[in-house]
């Protein structure tokens, strides 16, 4: 049997989920939904009239199925297994539509303070909960990010009330520059990744090598002592600078 039609944004969200083909005997012509819960498909046995009196099948005899039944009846997961792929595919789907208020939220001041102590974190491991920054003896260093809001602030993701992800955003003399993102879960490297291409910002993603190859500086209030660490930059007197 040959696979099923894919329409092509949808295509592009199965490829972020690993989805690579769709073989059914039943459905065919598939599409997005009105939202992230709906796709839509024309049924395999309506198909050959549709044909024959010169319909479209993308947008003829469409039929909506939920998505968590539609992953449930081609790969014949449930569970906790079928959750989490759900719960992927509504995410990427937001940032396919643009949607970021419902994955994202930025902020600054003493708010970033509260994001980096790792009591406020989602537990478990990944590069979140092993970052040099997250612990209660940091606290005192991150003075340069919360003191300086009109060119730092942190783009972060929750599960809940706790923080999933984080990515310090900096105003620099050429732009909105996306530093590194540390995460619970690895797959949350990509929502980055792609926020910042959708807003178009320079990022930790697409530094020298890529072919963005410049210099990013970034001027803050005073001199500071005591420091964080910083991913890309480095600091000289007030100046941080960034060679990317």
């Amino acid at each position: 049997m040959k696979s099923t039609k894919i329409s092509e944004p949808l295509r592009k969200i199965f490829s972020d989920l690993g989805i690579s083909m769709i073989i059914s005997e039943e459905l065919d012509y598939i599409d997005l939904g009105d939202d992230e819960t709906f796709l839509t498909y024309t049924p395999l046995d309506k198909i050959k009239k549709m044909v024959e009196k010169e319909q479209d099948p993308w947008k003829t005899n469409r039929v909506s199925m939920k998505i968590g039944k539609f992953f449930n009846k081609m790969f014949y997961i449930e569970g906790t297994q079928l959750e989490n792929l759900v719960n992927w595919y509504k995410t990427i789907y937001s940032v396919y539509k643009g949607d970021y208020d419902k994955i994202f939220e930025v902020v600054e001041g003493e708010d970033i303070r509260h994001w980096y102590n790792e009591k406020n974190y989602v537990t478990g491991g990944g590069s979140l909960n092993n970052s040099c920054m997250r612990g209660e003896s940091s606290q005192g260093r991150l003075d340069l990010y919360v003191e300086n809001p009109n060119v730092c602030k942190l783009l972060i993701m929750k599960e809940g009330d706790r923080l999933a992800a984080r990515s310090l955003m900096w105003t620099t003399d050429q732009g909105i520059y996306l530093d590194r993102t540390y995460c619970r879960y690895d797959k949350d490297q990509l929502l980055y990744k792609k926020y910042a291409e959708h807003m178009n910002y320079k990022s930790y993603y697409n530094r020298a090598g890529a072919g963005m190859g410049m210099s990013l500086k970034v001027v803050v209030k005073k001199t500071y002592k005591i420091i964080p660490y910083l991913d890309s930059f480095g600091l000289t007197g007030k100046t941080l600078t960034a060679y990317v």
